[in-house]
């Protein structure tokens, strides 16, 4: 037979196998016609898709190393592109929809084929038993594999077993994707030119030419309010940010000012210090001057007694330097009094000083642990202001880059779709275009 081909059980009848370097992604004509019948028990499957039980191994790429799409895939190879992340649940459901849903799980129901996946000691297993997936409340799929005989059949007869659609025309293999997988024109803008968008299925192929331009409208300013409200909340926590700045300034501005006036108290604590040390040697010399004078009035009284004494004896007049000592003594006594007087005030001053000081310590010790306390709490206040700014920044950058996401669909979505509906609209009625070719937007007021 010149069209035979190797064929394996895909759960529910035999499958031509699909081979790596000849067949391509499967074909996508009436794709959503056949997806619509997969729940159905009578359904056998899509006419012409092919199962795929190896050939390409992973690490996958997206583009340029993956598993071919619109194609039946065994356990092992339905396992590991789950276990890849590569792909969205609506991407998985749409690529593959029969073997899981648009949700991105294992369709209910799905039967095993070809080879199983064993669940290696990386992943947690042993080397030997089979690969699981929880599809939530307590279900479990289990990719156990299928039977692996392979046989030999005609294409005509593979075909012959399913009930193709009227309208499909495609070829088995090599067909193209499908329409709603859209490439941005030239014309969009770099960042949405780089990109692969999908387009609802309200702009698919089958039903653009209906799609009305009020639609459109909608559509754009529900992202235009988005866009506003976002901008909006950004600017909201900006202007909190630059009061939390302004609230810094002034602490830094009131702990500068503190700390001046601290340097101020230091001086003049010095100069006490200095002022006492300079009267408490002066009192030093003064006493010690008390004492020279002292010792010299204690040696001065008793020579002048000898004296006196030596006179009467040797004389008979009477003794004429008693007054002379008794002035001497009334003098030395003065003087003493007068020193001592002075001492004492002297004295008097340097403990005044001296309590002085020790006030204006005490009191710069008292001012600076308030000035610590209150440093200490202005500095928890400011790293709470500043770590719930930085929490609410980072909710404004999540929401921002949620929105970025969300803008670059959406735009991508009304630039194909209005680019498309410019195109049907021209090919249907060319008078509903402008010189420029953009469909007039007065075109639902035409007669």
């Amino acid at each position: 037979m010149s069209d035979a081909v190797q064929t394996m059980y895909d759960g529910k009848r035999h499958r031509e196998i699909w081979v790596n370097g000849v067949d391509r992604d499967g074909d996508t004509t009436d794709l959503e016609s056949l997806v619509k019948q997969i729940p159905k028990s009578t359904n056998k499957g899509h006419p012409t898709w092919k199962l795929f039980v190896g050939g390409i191994d992973p690490p996958f790429v997206i583009d340029s190393h993956e598993i071919p799409h619109f194609t039946y895939l065994d356990d092992k190879a339905a396992y590991e592109i789950l276990m890849s992340r590569l792909y969205a649940g609506t991407r998985l459901g749409r690529f593959w929809p029969y073997d899981f849903t648009a949700h991105g799980q294992v369709r209910q129901g799905r039967p095993n084929r070809g080879r199983a996946a064993i669940l290696e000691e990386e992943n947690g297993g042993d080397g030997q038993r089979n690969a699981t997936w929880g599809q939530g409340h307590n279900n479990i799929y289990t990719f156990k594999g299928g039977p692996m005989d392979i046989e030999v059949h005609s294409k005509g007869s593979l075909i012959a077993e399913t009930a193709s659609p009227s309208s499909h025309t495609g070829t088995p293999s090599g067909g193209k994707r499908p329409a709603s997988i859209i490439s941005p024109p030239k014309s969009a803008p770099k960042r949405i030119r780089n990109k692969q968008m999908t387009a609802p299925k309200e702009f698919s192929s089958s039903d653009i030419v209906s799609l009305p331009i009020e639609t459109l409208r909608v559509k754009f300013a529900e992202v235009q309010s988005f866009a506003q409200a976002a901008f909006g909340e950004r600017n909201d926590y900006k202007a909190i940010a630059e009061e939390s700045q302004k609230e810094k300034a002034l602490v830094e501005a009131s702990l500068k000012a503190e700390r001046k006036r601290n340097g101020a108290l230091d001086a003049q604590l010095e100069v006490k210090i200095t002022v006492e040390a300079t009267l408490r040697q002066e009192l030093q010399t003064k006493v010690q001057e008390i004492l020279v004078l002292k010792r010299d009035l204690e040696l001065a009284v008793p020579a002048s007694g000898n004296t006196a004494a030596a006179t009467r004896a040797g004389s008979k007049d009477p003794p004429t330097s008693v007054s002379s000592t008794e002035e001497d003594r009334v003098r030395s006594k003065a003087i003493v009094d007068s020193l001592m007087d002075s001492s004492t005030a002297t004295a008097t001053t340097m403990k005044a000083l001296t309590e002085q000081a020790k006030k204006s310590y005490d009191a710069k010790v008292a001012m600076e642990g308030a000035l610590v306390d209150h440093s200490e709490s202005l500095n928890a206040i400011f790293s709470k202001l500043l770590h719930d700014l930085r929490g609410e920044i980072q909710k404004v950058v999540s929401a921002h880059a949620g929105l970025a996401v969300l803008l670059d669909q959406e735009e991508g979505v009304l630039s194909q779709a209005g680019i498309q509906v410019r195109d049907a609209a021209t090919a249907v009625a060319p008078g509903l275009t402008d010189k420029n070719g953009d469909v007039s937007m007065e075109m639902d007021e035409q007669p």
